[in-house]
């Protein structure tokens, strides 16, 4: 499974990419580039959080799996990542 974040660039042309692990550094200084649209991930994960009660532990667990593969692995975030741990326990 992949979580795609919407991103774009676009000067004359439209171009879509697909990350495939999030780095919060470089997304940081990419935010604000004329043309340039993306959902940073900690705002996603905001978004998401109050939505585990309805998910359920079995697709909160899988999603966390690919949380990490794409972003906790690569971003140090202890807190976010502890809330969606908590939850599985």
């Amino acid at each position: 499974m992949r979580y795609l974040i919407p991103f774009s660039w676009s000067v004359a042309v439209f171009a879509r990419a697909t990350m495939l692990t999030y780095d919060a550094d470089l997304m940081a200084r990419l935010a604000g580039r004329p043309g340039l649209r993306f959902t940073p991930f900690p705002e996603f994960l905001h978004r998401y959080m109050p939505t585990m009660g309805d998910l359920g532990q079995a697709k909160v667990r899988q999603d966390l799996a690919a949380f990490k593969r794409f972003y906790f692995d690569h971003n140090d975030d202890p807190i976010r990542l502890r809330v969606l741990e908590a939850f599985l326990e």
